[in-house]
């Protein structure tokens, strides 16, 4: 029986000796690489996706040889050439009414102050804002401005600081001349004593001319090609400028980039996987 002991013994030593950490960590190399692999897959089939889909689609771009407007189309606009004049930019009303010493008293008389808010051709509404003695310049400035932006009208009104001082900025919601508005007192004076009628901005609409023929719009967005072009007016210009609409390459250029970047970085996991991938 010793004798069957030591051959069983002596038999076992002739097997390579068995490391459960070495094992370990070959799987973790061999899901390590799956992994990436499978990363790197998914990627490359992402960039041909794009590639492809902006290779065969028909992008644009908008170049403007002056300052004052800026455009943007839309992929299959039509490719051509635009000449652009803009004399005056659509603009929303402001008024500044006067600066008060914010912590000082009397800006407005104690009492009910009912004011008419009226915007474009919409109907006249009634605001009322009670003051009291005690309210500084600061608390009566506040009243008026919750009054006016509580009317549910297309004006917004605002306490401002300046040089220590403060006043109320109201303006129209909408540029065009067709929004301005107007402030007037019925009972009370506090839109007289707040000078809130001052106006800084002027209601206007944009006037331009496309390829020599005039329009007037109450904002500062232009749609050309049935709407596949859109201009921005910014500035009012010095004479006309071009606006040209052609081939856009530079996603084609971005997506290749892109191409390769992914096909570069799959090749590298295959380099350094070594057989792993493959076993």
């Amino acid at each position: 029986q010793q004798n069957e002991l030591e051959y069983a013994f002596q038999s076992l030593q002739k097997f390579p000796s068995f490391s459960w950490q070495a094992y370990q960590e070959q799987q973790d190399q061999y899901r390590n690489s799956i992994s990436n692999f499978t990363s790197g897959v998914r990627e490359l089939s992402k960039s041909v996706k794009s590639f492809i889909a902006n290779a065969s689609s028909e992008q644009r771009s908008v170049t403007v040889s002056g300052t004052g407007v800026t455009g943007e189309a839309k992929a299959g606009a039509k490719i051509a050439q635009y000449n652009v004049s803009v004399s005056q930019v659509a603009a929303s009303q402001q008024n500044e009414g006067k600066a008060l010493n914010a912590s000082g008293y009397g800006g407005v008389a104690a009492g009910i102050s009912t004011f008419a808010v009226q915007v474009g051709s919409n109907l006249e509404r009634h605001v009322s804002v009670k003051i009291v003695s005690t309210d500084t310049n600061s608390q009566v400035l506040k009243k008026f401005s919750s009054a006016i932006n509580n009317s549910g009208d297309g004006i917004i009104a605002e306490v401002k600081t300046k040089n220590n001082e403060q006043y109320l900025s109201i303006i129209s919601k909408n540029t065009g001349a067709a929004n301005r508005f107007t402030l007037r007192d019925l009972t009370g004076s506090g839109i007289g004593d707040l000078q809130l009628t001052n106006k800084m901005v002027i209601a206007a609409d944009a006037n331009y001319s496309i390829n020599g023929i005039n329009y007037q719009t109450a904002t500062n967005k232009v749609a050309l090609d049935k709407g596949n072009v859109s201009l921005n007016i910014n500035a009012a210009t010095t004479g006309a400028i071009k606006v040209n609409v052609g081939k856009d390459d530079s996603k084609v250029v971005s997506t290749t980039q892109k191409l390769v970047s992914s096909y570069n970085r799959l090749h590298d996991i295959l380099s350094s996987s070594g057989n792993n991938i493959t076993k």
